[in-house]
């Protein structure tokens, strides 16, 4: 945890990544009362846990959700400037499609910054993109190339041939639980 938040606080955090990506799985959205519920209770832990002197850990506290939330719209803006074409075909197989890097990807990484401050934001992103691209391969081996239609079944299918997106908040949610578990070793292994 981050250290303006009281690890009590982790009993809030990791039901809450594990209903975000089994959420994400099954339904390709992050809910808002997760994300922003979850940011506002981690600064509220942080104010509480260093009462009655928590305007001096205000700024290390907001630290963590400005970090998530600022690398988080980066790779929004990168990942519609880069995957244009891509986003747009999506978009045909499926209009609630509307950006290689979903809103609620963002409000994530807000949300993990919130509890693993500015570092734990930043290696989770980090190791969920890498998970991401592991699982994208593995995706594309199992159901064929890329380019060409295979006869696969089911969510595999669906994600190779990008008639439905690979969510992206089940890899953020595994990245920050190494980072929470195992620090900065946990999210390079």
């Amino acid at each position: 945890m981050h250290a303006a938040v009281p690890a009590f606080a982790a009993f809030v955090f990791v039901p809450a990544l594990v209903a975000a990506a089994v959420i994400d799985l099954r339904r390709r959205v992050i809910p808002n009362e997760i994300t922003l519920g979850g940011t506002a209770f981690a600064l509220l832990a942080a104010a509480a846990s260093s009462w009655p002197d928590w305007r001096e850990t205000l700024p290390a506290a907001l630290a963590g959700p400005a970090a998530g939330l600022g690398l988080g719209l980066a790779l929004y803006a990168f990942g519609n400037l880069v995957f244009r074409e891509r986003v747009r075909k999506a978009r045909e197989a499926d209009p609630d499609i509307d950006s290689a890097l979903g809103p609620g990807d963002v409000k994530f990484l807000m949300f993990i910054g919130a509890f693993l401050g500015p570092s734990g934001a930043f290696h989770a992103l980090l190791g969920g993109a890498v998970l991401g691209a592991v699982a994208g391969t593995v995706v594309t081996f199992a159901t064929g190339s890329p380019e060409g239609r295979s006869g696969g079944a089911g969510m595999l299918s669906r994600w190779r041939t990008g008639d439905a997106a690979i969510p992206f908040g089940p890899f953020l949610a595994a990245a920050g639980l190494a980072y929470l578990f195992f620090g900065e070793f946990g999210v390079v292994f």
